[in-house]
């Protein structure tokens, strides 16, 4: 038998909806702009486009400018979709670098396989679903699966091959 949701439930969905809905415009301020405006934000300079990578392997970028209340992530991609957050950036001005891990841990297994590794941002609650998602990824190896949030917007992204080593 199902229950209705509590007092406190319901205060938790309606504070959740309120982040979600106040993000919402600078996501759309974000996305609305040129290429070359999304380049002005922030940008992945390491690896390089179709790069073989480690399966551990470290992405360093550049932020140039960065709204207060959008968290910048690396996240990657797998072929069928799936998103796996990797890491939150630093919303320090000027360089950084972060290590990600792309593909199986077994070697071997995944060689040639292509991954997107993408500079995101997202709004306060796809922050907090990534955060949470990376503090238990032990209990959940199929990432944060296909469907993208509606508050992330990609700045940049390379798609990387995984190498035989």
């Amino acid at each position: 038998m199902l229950h209705p949701p509590s007092a406190k439930a319901k205060a938790v969905v309606k504070k959740q909806k309120t982040l979600a809905n106040a993000a919402l415009p600078k996501i759309h301020s974000v996305a609305g702009q040129s290429s070359s405006g999304l380049e002005n934000i922030a940008v992945i300079l390491l690896p390089g486009e179709q790069s073989q990578v480690l399966q551990r392997t470290t992405v360093s970028g550049r932020t140039d400018r960065l709204d207060p209340d959008l968290q910048p992530w690396l996240v990657v991609e797998i072929g069928s979709g799936a998103l796996y957050p990797q890491t939150p950036i630093t919303r320090k001005i000027g360089g950084w670098a972060h290590d990600v891990r792309i593909g199986r841990a077994q070697r071997g297994l995944d060689v040639g396989a292509e991954y997107i590794i993408m500079l995101v941002v997202v709004g306060q609650e796809t922050n907090y679903q990534y955060t949470k998602y990376v503090r238990n990824e032990h209990e959940n190896k199929d990432g944060m699966g296909s469907i993208w949030p509606a508050d992330m917007v990609v700045l940049d992204k390379r798609v990387v091959v995984r190498g035989p080593y």
